[in-house]
């Protein structure tokens, strides 16, 4: 049977395919944050001696939460960021 999950007003929905291997486990509407791309980042790579960037590179959990901010409101957002999972 499909599911419906709701966050920060989006809604989807996961169907049961026999072909897919992959399903959503979450989306979230992003709005770019220039203030931390710009300034945090910058400064937070210089600090590491340039380990942060690696990690920065390696994890999306990372760039989202250092390149944007999370919103509420879907017409805010700039991007969608979709997690999930394989169904093996």
């Amino acid at each position: 049977m499909a599911e419906i999950a709701r966050t920060s007003k989006i809604h989807f929905k996961n169907l049961e395919d026999a072909d897919e291997n992959m399903r959503i486990e979450e989306m979230k509407a992003l709005r770019f944050s220039p203030l931390k791309t710009f300034v945090l980042v910058p400064i937070l790579g210089i600090c590491s001696g340039l380990i942060f960037l690696l990690f920065l590179y390696w994890y999306e959990s990372l760039q989202a939460k250092f390149f944007y901010d999370q919103v509420t409101e879907i017409e805010d957002a700039t991007h969608i960021l979709v997690t999930g999972a394989s169904k093996l």
